[in-house]
C-alpha cells in the first residue's frame, strides 16, 4: 500500500558530508619530531585525503647562541633539546 520511497540524504558543509570531518594535527604534537603539519578529512576511521606541510621552523637559536658564552648555550641547548 505505502511504499516508502524515502532516500537517504546527507548534509554537506564545504564539501564534507555529514559523517566526515577535518582533523588537524601540528604544527607542534608531541608524536611529531619537527614541526610538520597534517590535515585530514576523515570518513570514521578511513582518511578520505590529508594535506601534509613539511618544514623548517625558525626559532632563533643560532642567533641566540651567536650572542651568548659557552656556559650560557649550555643551558639553551638544554631547555631545547629535553
Amino acid at each position: 500500500m505505502g511504499e516508502n520511497n524515502s532516500k537517504e540524504t546527507s548534509l554537506k558543509i564545504g564539501g564534507l558530508n555529514s559523517s566526515q570531518f577535518i582533523v588537524p594535527i601540528g604544527p607542534f604534537h608531541p608524536a611529531l619530531l619537527e614541526g610538520e603539519f597534517f590535515k585530514l578529512k576523515v570518513d570514521g576511521e578511513k582518511i578520505i585525503s590529508a594535506d601534509i606541510k613539511l618544514g623548517y621552523n625558525y626559532r632563533g637559536i643560532m642567533k641566540l647562541a651567536e650572542e651568548r658564552d659557552y656556559w650560557k648555550n649550555i643551558y639553551l641547548f638544554e631547555r631545547i633539546c629535553g
